[in-house]
Formats: structure tokens, C-alpha cells, sequence
């Protein structure tokens, strides 16, 4: 168990772990803890709801493997604060800090073998230039050419056959289909994964329902109000340059995979009529908050596959939690309150198409 105050070891990215102190815990159900002292109070509680003496144990763990942790990294700017599940900590062990330790070496040994690699790679004409291929390592993961989603084909949002009960939102079955071993995490709030199973129940069990299109306010709405609330903050123009980036590209991203990673089975009919009648209009214009969530669920395989900095990733995670926050507090007036029952006719047809998978074309 962790508490406030305690000082851990947090893993961030694929290699690197960092001291860091936890400042919250988020324990679910709308429940936050800022205070060593509300920990043990709530973890009191928690134990004498958790029932008899022999299943007590069991059934903690079980709820703790669902908090999120606001941790601070010791020796970083608050601006690196973020939201971590548990399974990014570690405690403060010397087995833990030799592992440490060894994650430091490995990840200097890489960035050793990545620039030698970079100064000495050979084309037919001769040595690649190593300022041409700084330049190529730079390009952030949001630049448009860099987005490679075949909008040629779809598949199912779970990525499985949805005939016995489908894959939750949770899934990730898609690091296969995009050939990327090593995600970059991005924490989700608790609040907003309930939303993300809420969303997958609507729409896989009977009676289906959809979320109603247009939406509003749409993606492009909420982005730019998030880059309002940003810009009403003391940055410099530097920083407000590279969140305007970030947050296009974000909106570039969404265009591009709602077709093709963002839909349940029940949703590629409505997709089809909704591209019919709106074919001038982006689609950041027609979805909302549900849709720009799951995204989320997909943004750590589409950055592990893409080429990145340490200092680029590390950017783009923290701008990315504080958007996610910013959903979060905005979640009541953002989703939607009510799904609409799709018809029989609409669900005999859904249910009738075939499951996409990878590989698989179009019919």
C-alpha cells in the first residue's frame, strides 16, 4: 500500500525510473485523498466494509489495483506532475533501487548506441548528414505525414468478434496489429475509464444504443477551448507554440482513426451515414468527448511506433495529462447524458456485417 507523503520510485517511459513523492490518491467513487492522515483513516473504512477477516485482503487489493496516484518526480519541474496507476511505482527498496540503477545504464547504453548508429549509417551515396538525421528524430509524432492509419479498412474498436460479448475499452490487442512492443503511458483518471466501460456497455449489450451525431460541443470545440483555459495561464510563447502543435495534431490524429480504430460494429452504419451527408465536414466536427476518449486508449500504441525524443515524449505526456484532467472536470456537460436505442432495422444489419480484422479489406 502507498500513501500521501511517501517517497517511492515511479517508472516513466520505457526504461528510465525516478524518485518522486506522491501528493494525491485517487481512491475511485469519486474519492481523493491529499493527506497522510485521510489515508489511513479511508483505508480503515475501507477495511471494515471489505467483509469478513479471510476475504478482507483479497478484496483491497483488488480496489487498489484501481487507484491513481498524483505523483511529483523529485528534482523536476511541477510541470512533470502527473497521474500514475499503481503498477508505475515501486516502493523506495534497495532491490528496487538497484533496479534503478541498472535502468539508468540501459538507458545511457541506448542513447549511446542510437547516436552512434545516427553518425555512422551509410546510404549508397555515402554518410547520412547527422544534423538531417536529428532533424527526422525531432519531427513530432502529431505531424500529419507521420500519421499512418490505412483509412482503407476498418476494424473493430475492440479489435475481436463482438458475436459472444465484445473486448472492453481496456483492450490491447491492437500492439499486434500496429507491430509496436513498448507503448508510451498515458494515465487515464479513474473517472474517465468509467466512462470509457460505461460507453462499451451502451454500445455492446442489448438493447444497443449509439451516441447521437453531431455532437456538441464537438472535438474540435473541446480542443479549443482546453487551448483557451492554456492560454489564460502564464506561458511563454514558446511553450503556447508547442502546446498549439500538440493539440492540432491531436485533432489531426482524430480525423484520421475514427474510421479505422474508433468504432464498435454497431457504429460503422451510422459513421457511413453521417460521412454521406456531412462529406465537406471533418469528423472532429462531428464527434465529441466519447469518441476523443477512446483515442486515449490508443495514443500509447500510436507514440510507441512513432520516432521520438525522451524530451519530445516527456512534453506530450504531461500536456496530454492535463487535457485529460481538464475532460475530467468538464465530463458532466461534455458526454453524453443519454445514448439513443438504435432501431431493429439498424441492429439487424450491425449485428449482420462481418467483424473487421487486421488483414482483413473492406467488402
Amino acid at each position: 500500500m502507498y500513501s500521501v507523503g511517501e517517497l517511492v520510485l515511479a517508472r516513466h517511459g520505457l526504461l528510465m525510473i525516478y524518485d518522486a513523492k506522491i501528493l494525491k490518491i485517487d481512491m475511485g467513487n469519486g474519492v481523493l485523498v491529499d493527506s497522510r492522515d485521510g489515508t489511513k483513516e479511508l483505508m480503515e473504512q475501507r477495511k471494515k466494509q471489505s467483509g469478513k477477516s479471510k476475504h478482507r485482503n483479497i478484496k483491497l487489493e483488488e480496489a487498489m489495483s484501481l487507484w491513481s496516484y498524483f505523483i511529483h518526480y523529485q528534482k523536476w519541474h511541477k510541470k512533470w506532475d502527473e497521474w500514475v496507476t499503481h503498477d508505475r511505482l515501486l516502493k523506495d527498496t534497495g532491490e528496487n533501487r538497484a533496479l534503478q540503477k541498472k535502468a539508468s545504464l540501459e538507458y545511457e547504453n541506448a542513447k549511446k548506441a542510437k547516436k552512434l548508429h545516427s553518425n555512422k549509417r551509410i546510404k549508397p551515396t555515402g554518410v547520412v548528414n547527422s544534423r538531417e538525421n536529428e532533424a527526422k528524430r525531432k519531427k513530432s509524432p502529431f505531424d500529419r505525414r507521420n500519421v499512418q492509419v490505412d483509412v482503407s479498412r476498418e476494424t473493430e474498436y475492440c479489435g475481436e468478434d463482438t458475436t459472444e460479448g465484445e473486448s472492453g475499452p481496456h483492450q490491447t490487442s491492437i500492439l499486434q496489429q500496429l507491430g509496436c512492443d513498448h507503448p508510451v503511458p498515458i494515465t487515464i483518471p479513474f473517472t474517465l475509464k468509467k466512462q470509457l466501460v460505461e460507453d462499451w456497455k451502451q454500445l455492446t449489450h442489448d438493447p444497443y444504443k449509439l451516441v447521437p451525431l453531431p455532437r456538441k460541443p464537438n472535438v474540435q470545440q473541446i480542443i479549443d477551448r482546453f487551448l483557451y483555459h492554456t492560454k489564460s495561464k502564464s506561458i511563454d510563447d514558446t511553450e503556447l507554440r508547442n502546446v498549439n502543435e500538440i493539440m492540432s495534431g491531436l485533432c489531426s490524429y482524430f480525423d484520421r482513426c475514427v474510421g479505422s480504430i474508433l468504432l464498435y460494429r454497431m457504429e460503422r452504419s451510422q459513421y457511413q451515414t453521417l460521412k454521406e451527408a456531412h462529406p465537406e465536414v471533418r469528423l472532429s466536427e462531428l464527434y465529441g468527448a466519447e469518441h476523443l476518449l477512446r483515442l486515449f486508449v490508443r495514443l500509447p500504441v500510436l507514440f510507441g511506433s512513432a520516432t521520438m525524443t525522451t524530451q519530445t515524449t516527456l512534453t506530450i505526456q504531461s500536456l496530454l495529462a492535463d487535457f485529460l484532467r481538464y475532460m475530467q472536470k468538464n465530463a458532466s456537460s461534455w458526454f453524453v447524458a443519454e445514448y439513443k436505442k438504435a432501431d431493429e432495422a439498424y441492429i439487424a444489419t450491425a449485428l449482420a456485417s462481418e467483424p473487421l480484422r487486421s488483414g482483413n479489406k473492406d467488402a
